[in-house]
């Protein structure tokens, strides 16, 4: 509908929006000039500082400390830390500076900095501080910019319904309010000032630091890593994809604590689960009503608490917001006739398929694998021409769509060494959960080990299955709708049995080893072997039976539409949803693994070791892993016929000065280790020298030419050809928008004529 000039709500909204628009920018360049710093010195050592975020650097001197642990100390005039996190600030003797981060979380406070031995009152006798140095960063503007910026989209949605003559009704209301008390709710563990840490919840706070300080290293995009390892780099984001995982990196860049920027990214991923859910459902129920309890049952499922809190695997949960999106794709791709319309229905899967590949490999294996059986099972359908087409297209752009992640990751998995590629007992054992589990109750005690909820569908799915008795002997399913419930019954049965502990996975791993060889069908029976080894976890096949059981659900709950049996039922199931994701909540935050986590210290070497499995680990020459003690203990670079002077080492960036012998090629290996993308360059000519892998050691090794007397220059640049199919991604990007645009106008317009 065409905006008519005389509509004063509009322009209202119009002229709110430039005025918040100027005070973003405002914001914006205020945070550009707002940095400064300030030195103590002379002993001084207390400064007054209001509400912000600031780095400290301690300039020393120490004596050999032995066994004494000394600490810096971020206190308030009455020597508290009250509203003053910080992170743990441990002094090495073997540096003589030391940079800590914290915050003012009050109006203003009298900080005060001293050096102590642990456990002790007094300043340390070991220690000479020579100055302070508190730096700013324009954190506050930042505080400011975010519910300024929400205000900005609330105008522009605003604008957007008054333009688009939405009338927002009674019903339409409700609904809203029932997907953001939902949305609340799927945040409840979060509202406290500790982190839950999960099963690899302390590996993806690891991974959040190192992407932010990859940013500060200059890589762009971050590959590698920098704060794993201590200091030797982990190339966690060419391996597992990291696209969406940059957003909390750049609240962390803003100055946000680590723990909150993790805690932002999880919300946002709560959010998008719920609004993307109820699309979807809303789709394939064609009821906004239904669509509603559709996301209720999903969002809140004990198998997604399961994975947000209870493992945090941050990969899994931000691919099961996707998940729901290829659901809704191949639901209109296989409802709908085959017409032109069918051949644009490649959108929505390939969108899908791009937020699970850029979330999480094993999930990407998972619904692959889901997929095809889907495919599969619906054979009649699926080799129709038009229909193949479309799957086929669905295919060759979400490969070129991913190329950015695709590439690297392909490259480096083949050809590197990698930990990963061992015969390794991981995933010999696999085992999946109890049966029962699947089906129960949590009451919120550890049901093995240290899990208070170890997945499943609920108990809810009993009463889903009791009512499917019900409505059979009601008779009320059509022959469409029967088939409907055939397949996602099927695809459920399918996901439960291969996740439990009934389905002899250890038997069909053996076999698969046994079988393993030189042939053809040996490597074909290796590979298969290692793809299910490293799924780790059978449970993780519940993913996909949680969305498919919820949309099951749902045909079963509302195949008639009077039924007051129904209704009933649909309101019980709800609310022990709700009640049950509440339960575990509370039992979590009571009982779970809590812990405080603001930054990551930058002498805090043995954290930056949570790795897992050190799958993406590169190997020795004898195929085994760094040694670990050398990563811990060895900062300095290894020569054999060089010499080393000015030495500076920055995250993955270092810069050094190496002589070589006339007569002889020399070699520099470096602390970091190697993987595929760095780059060595003289800094006076700009000659590449040749990296290779230290195979003794795993660390990045640079040969130098014999005669050499220069400046070398060693960073992560990546490889051209990574770049280009960046390029590539973000052009199919690109059109993939134009083209959704044009559709949706086409239809508009369409809409308009009829």
């Amino acid at each position: 509908m065409k905006r008519l000039p005389q509509d004063k709500i509009y322009r209202k909204l119009l002229a709110a929006l430039c005025i918040e628009a100027a005070f973003f920018v405002v914001l914006v360049i205020a945070a550009c000039v707002y940095p400064s710093t300030y030195t103590l010195k002379g002993g001084e050592k207390e400064i007054s500082l209001p509400f912000g975020h600031y780095f400290v650097t301690c300039n020393y001197e120490a004596v050999q400390m032995d066994a004494t642990v000394n600490y810096l100390y971020i206190q308030d005039s009455d020597m508290t830390t009250d509203k003053i996190p910080q992170t743990e600030n441990y002094l090495r003797d073997d540096k003589d500076s030391y940079t800590g981060e914290f915050w003012i979380y009050s109006h203003k406070k009298a900080v005060n900095f001293s050096v102590r031995e642990i456990m002790s009152d007094d300043e340390s006798t070991l220690v000479n501080v020579k100055s302070y140095e508190v730096r700013t960063t324009p954190f506050v503007f930042y505080v400011v910019m975010i519910p300024v910026f929400l205000i900005i989209m609330l105008t522009v949605w605003g604008m957007y319904i008054r333009k688009r003559n939405i009338i927002i009704t009674r019903k339409s209301l409700a609904g809203a309010c029932v997907l953001f008390v939902t949305m609340v709710i799927s945040c409840i563990p979060m509202f406290f000032d500790k982190v839950i840490i999960g099963h690899d919840t302390l590996i993806q706070l690891l991974r959040l630091e190192g992407i932010k300080d990859g940013y500060l290293a200059g890589q762009f995009p971050v590959k590698v890593e920098p704060t794993f390892n201590a200091g030797y780099g982990y190339a966690f984001s060419t391996f597992y994809g990291s696209l969406f995982y940059n957003i909390p990196a750049l609240f962390r860049l803003m100055g946000f604590s680590l723990q909150f920027s993790y805690k932002i990214y999880v919300a946002l991923i709560n959010i998008a689960t719920v609004l993307i859910s109820y699309y979807s459902f809303k789709v394939m129920l064609e009821n906004k009503k239904n669509a509603v309890v559709g996301s209720v049952l999903y969002s809140l499922s004990v198998y997604r608490f399961y994975v947000l809190y209870q493992r945090g695997a941050v990969g899994e949960f931000t691919a099961m917001t996707f998940l729901p999106l290829i659901a809704v794709g191949l639901w209109k791709i296989y409802t709908m006739p085959s017409d032109k319309n069918l051949r644009k229905q490649w959108v929505m899967p390939v969108i899908g398929y791009w937020g699970v590949i850029q979330s999480h490999v094993l999930s990407t294996e998972i619904y692959g694998g889901f997929t095809l059986l889907f495919c599969l099972i619906m054979f009649k359908k699926t080799f129709k021409k038009d229909r193949f087409i479309v799957l086929l297209k669905i295919v060759l752009i979400s490969v070129i769509l991913n190329a950015n992640y695709l590439l690297p990751f392909l490259e480096s998995f083949l050809l590197d060494d990698l930990y990963i590629k061992l015969d390794t007992p991981v995933g010999n054992g696999l085992m999946g959960i109890p049966l029962a589990h699947i089906f129960k109750f949590y009451t919120g005690k550890a049901t093995h080990y240290y899990y208070i909820a170890d997945g499943g569908f609920g108990c809810t799915a009993i009463i889903v299955i009791g009512l499917l008795v019900y409505v059979c002997i009601k008779k009320y399913f059509s022959g469409d709708n029967r088939k409907k419930l055939w397949i996602t019954g099927i695809i459920s049965l399918i996901s439960v049995i291969i996740a439990s502990n009934i389905f002899p996975w250890s038997s069909i791993i053996g076999f698969l080893d046994e079988k393993s060889g030189g042939s053809f069908a040996g490597k074909v029976m290796h590979a298969a072997g290692m793809v299910f080894k490293n799924v780790q976890f059978p449970v993780r096949y519940l993913t996909v039976g949680m969305f498919v059981f919820t949309m099951f659900t749902c045909l079963v709950l509302f195949c008639k539409k009077d039924d007051k049996v129904l209704k009933v039922v649909t309101g019980i199931i709800v609310a022990i949803t709700i009640v049950q994701f509440i339960w575990l909540s509370a039992a979590m935050m009571k009982d779970g693994n809590l812990d405080i986590r603001y930054a990551v210290s930058q002498t805090d070497k043995t954290f930056t070791f949570n790795l897992g499995g050190f799958e993406y680990m590169p190997l020795r020459e004898d195929d085994g892993l760094p040694y670990m003690n050398m990563l811990i203990d060895n900062e300095e670079c290894q020569t054999t016929n060089a010499k080393i002077s000015n030495y500076e080492k920055y995250m993955t960036n270092i810069k050094v000065h190496i002589t070589t012998d006339a007569d002889s090629l020399g070699m520099v290996e470096f602390p970091l280790l190697y993987y595929r993308g760095y780059k060595a360059v003289d800094v006076n000519t700009g000659e590449k020298l040749t990296l290779h892998n230290s195979t003794s050691s795993a660390r990045l090794s640079v040969i130098v030419p014999a005669g050499y007397d220069g400046d070398v220059k060693v960073y992560y640049a990546g490889k051209t050809t990574w770049h280009i199919a960046e390029a590539v991604s973000l052009l199919a990007m690109i059109y993939i928008i134009w083209f959704s645009a044009k559709s949706a106008k086409e239809k508009r317009r369409a809409m308009t004529a009829a």
